[in-house]
C-alpha cells in the first residue's frame, strides 16, 4: 500500500491550486472588458443589472426603488444584458 493509500499525502500528489500569473492576467482583463462594458449602459440599465444580479434584489423590489413597472424593469434588464455582449 503506498502512502496516499493509508490517508498519507506525499508532496507530488498536491496539486497547486492557485492561479498561475497568466490565469491571473486573463481573470483581471475580463474584469476590465466588463467594467468598460457597464460603464457604456445607461444608469437605469446598469443600476437594475447590478440590483438585480449582484444584490439579488426581486423584480419587484427593483421596481419599487425605482418607482417603475416590472415590465420596465424586464426592459432595462434585457436591454443592459443586450448591452454587454
Amino acid at each position: 500500500m503506498d502512502r496516499v493509500e493509508r490517508g498519507r499525502t506525499d508532496v507530488d500528489v498536491i496539486a497547486d491550486l492557485q492561479p498561475g500569473p497568466d490565469l491571473i492576467a486573463e481573470a483581471r482583463s475580463e474584469v476590465a472588458a466588463v467594467d468598460r462594458a457597464m460603464q457604456r449602459l445607461p444608469g437605469r440599465h446598469q443600476s437594475v443589472l447590478l440590483a438585480l444580479r449582484w444584490h439579488e434584489m426581486s423584480r419587484q423590489e427593483v421596481a419599487r426603488r425605482h418607482g417603475v413597472s416590472l415590465r420596465k424593469v424586464d426592459t432595462a434588464l434585457r436591454q443592459a444584458l443586450g448591452g454587454l455582449r
